[in-house]
């Protein structure tokens, strides 16, 4: 097969667009992470990268948490933080990641016996910021609720308590 040519611009935009869609929003806010943290746009944008994963992160996403770790460990434009790289990497691990579970240990390895009590209480409120599995599904739909009612789409959403379940309509 023929490969298609390169265009980050257009990659850009269609990762910006996937990051307003509810269905794809943590992906897309994570793809743009990637792409800003590996500079695929010519130059490497880490505190971007940094805002656009923990949007994802924050919401559930684990390789979000395991792209921030990386950020915090290797220092390439953020200040290297290892408790901020262990609580991250954490969290990931938590999510089942084989990968993410590795690079705990490995940054676990590197942290100072010092600094264990600082990421714990940084991995407690990490944790305690991020909502619940059912308050997830409210979350989004009210930030896509806003991103559409800025584009002119009004999304109605009902969410059954005993179930989770969402319903979505859109009209113009």
């Amino acid at each position: 097969g023929v490969r298609a040519p390169r265009d980050p611009a257009q990659a850009l935009r269609y990762l910006q667009q996937a990051a307003t869609q509810p269905e794809t929003a943590l992906k897309g806010h994570y793809e743009l992470g990637r792409l800003f943290a590996y500079g695929y746009l010519d130059e490497s944008r880490p505190l971007l990268a940094a805002q656009y994963l923990m949007w994802s992160a924050r919401r559930g996403y684990a390789a979000a948490d395991g792209a921030l770790a990386r950020l915090f460990v290797s220092g390439k434009g953020l200040c290297p933080n290892l408790a901020n790289a262990y609580v991250f990497a954490r969290l990931g691990a938590r999510e089942g990641s084989a990968w993410i579970a590795l690079l705990e240990k490995q940054i676990a390895a590197r942290l100072p016996a010092d600094e264990v009590a600082q990421a714990d209480s940084l991995y407690a409120g990490e944790l305690g910021a991020r909502p619940s599995a059912y308050r997830i599904p409210q979350t989004m739909l009210a930030e896509a609720a806003a991103i559409a009612a800025e584009h002119g789409v009004q999304i109605a959403a009902v969410d059954n308590v005993e179930t989770g379940a969402e319903t979505k309509t859109a009209t113009d």
